[in-house]
């Protein structure tokens, strides 16, 4: 089952809300038991991925220094052959196997371009621990030209020439990388420096120059 369109800074909860359904029973007369449950668990692990995030080093960084990045010009490109060109660089190190991206591609085409969102970024994604994901690890692509997803169910066009591709093997790992990317998200001058990065030396200098704001 892939995941669903939502706001990007409720990503966290929402995904630690999904494992917790799968994994605890209440019956009907304890939902707001769940509730408060689940608002006290994902507070305790969003504080001890927050002093985590302060001890490891940027997503960026990470990116560079494990070579998960690329740079296409992206003309007569498809968004197919587009997730397929930014699950490359993990695909180079083991991260995940040749195959992974045509699960993101297969959910893609059955619920639309849920992983588009605003500022033309994509976020190519699947479950947790699906087939194929080795490693948790993020694949960061420019394409100079932007790639056209089609539409989505409100019939807004849906474009992307930013891509962060993910892959989640470890839970804490994977969480760490969506609370950081849930602030580059929303910053939006980073995001254009981002988009005309040519080398990853211009990905580096784009968070040197325009850092994400702490909570």
């Amino acid at each position: 089952m892939c995941t669903s369109t939502f706001g990007i800074i409720s990503i966290q909860r929402s995904i630690y809300l999904c494992v917790f359904n799968k994994s605890v029973h209440f019956s009907q007369k304890q939902t707001k038991n769940k509730q408060k449950c689940v608002a006290f668990l994902f507070s305790f692990h969003y504080d001890y991925c927050e002093r985590r995030m302060s001890i490891m080093s940027s997503v960026f960084q990470e990116i560079v220094e494990k070579k998960h990045y690329r740079f296409i010009d992206g003309e007569g490109v498809t968004w197919q052959e587009a997730v397929r060109l930014s699950a490359e660089p993990l695909v180079a190190d083991g991260t995940v196997s040749e195959d992974y991206y045509k699960q993101i591609v297969a959910c893609i085409e059955k619920y639309g371009p849920y992983v588009v969102f605003d500022h033309n970024v994509a976020m190519p994604h699947t479950t947790e621990n699906a087939e194929g994901a080795f490693k948790t690890g993020i694949g960061f692509m420019v394409s100079e030209k932007l790639i056209d997803f089609g539409y989505d169910e409100d019939g807004e066009h849906k474009e992307a020439n930013l891509f962060f591709t993910l892959s989640a093997s470890n839970p804490d790992e994977h969480t760490n990388n969506i609370m950081q990317l849930s602030r580059i998200f929303v910053n939006d001058d980073l995001l254009d420096a981002l988009q005309a990065a040519r080398t990853p030396e211009d990905i580096l200098a784009a968070e040197t120059e325009y850092p994400c704001e702490e909570d």
